[in-house]
């Protein structure tokens, strides 16, 4: 399972040119196709063929150039899957996971980054894009540096491209304040840029989990999500809308006014009191969503019964196989991917014999202590 992290984020004041920039207008929602879903208990596990079609699977390529760190996002473009880990890279592999080429630019030069905060493609414009220190810098999809960047007067966390705009999000509370906006979009055209989007009160300042709060699909429609908030937004050139409407009944967690919670003790009391307060990695299909949440297992949401349920765990039928680690894959329509460490599949197997068949047995016994992950990918209906 992937760990909540701590990010502690100081934004400079100074400001790099770069960008020009047009004041906030009213931060009202415009009207959306808003859609409620009411929550429920589901299975413990669920076979996930039922709610979507396997796609396939592969070992990535294993080499001295290409070691994958735990996945933070996995974005698809000509066939390629481009994988950006905690390492500070990012890797493009084919779809029987050969090995393309991977980028780790530490530095400070033309192209080169100390901190590597997200990555995109530019589906228009075919460029891969990452969000880095201060700035934004362009690739081409074989992995040169195009000798573009564009420089950013604070940080950013995460980054969509959408047609012409770049959606970015932005710290919501720092130096012990509540910021401003949530949100800033960068017209690539021109080079305007606006932000809003108010964030929420900040009841638990600095508590960031490993998973995307910004996601699209292969429209070209952005979503955003956040802690404290169930609604699942779209989010357009200079306003946002409410797409779904999550309601959890006995599992929102309703935060005390007042109260400002430590990390760990939050997660602590969502835990133990099954209390949802954060929805990231979301994806939709055709008839099917899926997320996942503070509290521990996979979420899936029918927008043909208007309901959303949590299933402990996700089980793949080809292989007979508890899945763990469900991410989006951007630029798709509608694919998860999982992320199977070696080790969690040996300690799997240790611990549940009757897991896995021969199919799998193949795929595992292929693999040694120091592979690659098995990515099994799959198609929300």
């Amino acid at each position: 399972m992937r760990k909540i992290l701590l990010f502690f984020f100081i934004v400079l004041s100074s400001m790099i040119s770069g960008c020009s920039y047009k004041p906030s207008v009213s931060d009202d929602v415009v009207p959306g196709a808003k859609i409620k879903l009411v929550f429920q208990e589901g299975d413990q596990s669920l076979v996930f063929d039922s709610i979507a079609t396997r796609c396939g699977h592969f070992v990535p390529e294993t080499t001295e150039n290409a070691l994958l760190g735990s996945i933070h996002r996995v974005v698809k473009c000509d066939s390629l899957y481009f994988i950006f880990d905690d390492l500070k890279q990012v890797m493009a592999f084919t779809e029987t996971g050969k090995h393309r080429f991977t980028i780790h630019n530490i530095g400070e030069g033309p192209g080169e980054y100390i901190t590597l905060w997200d990555i995109a493609i530019d589906y228009t414009r075919k460029k891969l894009v990452l969000l880095v220190d201060q700035k934004i810098l362009y690739y081409n999809l074989d992995g040169t540096f195009t000798g573009h960047e564009t420089r950013l007067p604070d940080y950013a966390h995460e980054i969509i491209v959408s047609g012409q705009m770049e959606f970015l999000t932005l710290s919501t509370y720092t130096n012990n304040e509540l910021s401003k906006n949530s949100i800033r979009t960068i017209n690539q055209n021109d080079g305007t840029s606006f932000d809003y989007m108010k964030p929420l009160h900040e009841y638990a300042p600095y508590c960031f989990f490993l998973g995307s709060n910004l996601t699209s699909s292969v429209d070209g429609t952005v979503y955003f999500t956040r802690k404290f908030d169930s609604n699942i937004y779209t989010l357009h050139e200079d306003s946002y809308s409410i797409e779904y409407q999550i309601d959890w009944g006995e599992w929102e967690f309703i935060p005390k006014e007042d109260v400002q919670y430590d990390c760990s003790d939050i997660f602590k009391e969502g835990l133990m009191d099954k209390k949802v307060y954060a929805v990231y990695d979301f994806q939709r299909g055709d008839s099917i969503i899926t997320f996942r949440t503070n509290y521990p297992g996979f979420y899936y949401g029918s927008l043909n019964t208007r309901s959303v349920y949590h299933i402990l765990q996700p089980i793949d039928g080809e292989f007979n196989l508890p899945l763990v680690n469900a991410m989006p894959v951007g630029g798709t329509d509608g694919m998860i991917m999982f992320d199977l460490s070696q080790f969690y599949l040996e300690k799997q197997l240790e611990s549940i014999p009757t897991y896995g068949n021969e199919k799998f047995r193949e795929v595992f016994d292929s693999m040694s202590k120091d592979s690659n992950p098995l990515l099994i990918f799959y198609k929300l209906k």
